[in-house]
């Protein structure tokens, strides 16, 4: 896919793990998500700063979106995107991005179409693969969202999240030993991550054939 000017691709663009969280998901101790609102609002009038001086800087317009994103304001974070679409026409990472907010913001024709060009422009990249699996789950199509999460027919087990995404629309697209299968393949090449091990628990309620020693 493209990259932004300068050779620097613009960050993932799937939503960062919550600092208010721990490993594991749990809400940290006496840090209120207050006070992470409270860091980040002074880089907001600072990123939109120096947009004046560069309007056309697709780095600025992205980060600026993200910025915008963590303290609620979608409605901005989503017209940055838009604009940073415009600039990149042809960055996977962005136009995956914009699929993201307007997926957030409720406008999922519109979400999965730009999750789709995303796709297109980096058929190899997992990040709009995610994106565009979450987009067709929501709209309860839960076998071809199984088949986003695939490259050339294989899922590429070397993302731990895609490979859980993957494993768990294929078990709700009614094939559960398959999921299964992905599931155990994809918690041995990724022993310690608590997700997966989380996923291939719920699973027993769904596939048969589970086993303790599975987690």
């Amino acid at each position: 896919g493209g990259h932004a000017p300068g050779g620097r691709r613009p960050a993932d663009p799937r939503p960062a793990r919550d600092p208010d969280r721990d490993e594991d998901g749990q809400a940290r101790q006496g840090q209120p998500r207050r006070a992470h609102r409270a860091r980040v609002r002074p880089a907001r009038p600072l990123g939109q700063r120096l947009l004046q001086g560069s309007p056309n800087d697709p780095r600025l317009t992205f980060l600026l979106s993200q910025i915008l994103e963590r303290v609620n304001q979608l409605p901005s974070a989503l017209f940055f995107a838009e604009k940073s679409a415009q600039l990149l026409p042809r960055d996977a990472v962005v136009r995956a991005r914009l699929a993201y907010l307007l997926l957030a913001s409720g406008k999922t024709d519109h979400a999965q179409k730009a999750a789709r060009a995303a796709v297109d422009l980096d058929p190899r990249a997992t990040a709009p693969r995610s994106i565009l699996a979450a987009i067709l789950s929501r709209l309860g199509r839960e076998v071809e969202a199984a088949e986003a999460c695939r490259i050339d027919g294989q899922v590429p087990l070397d993302d731990p999240a895609l490979s859980l995404n993957a494993a768990a629309l294929t078990i709700a697209g009614a094939l559960p030993e398959e999921g299964l299968d992905l599931y155990r393949r994809a918690r041995a090449r990724h022993p310690d991550d608590l997700a997966l091990a989380d996923g291939l628990c719920n699973a027993m309620n769904f596939a048969p054939g589970v086993s303790p020693q599975d987690i």
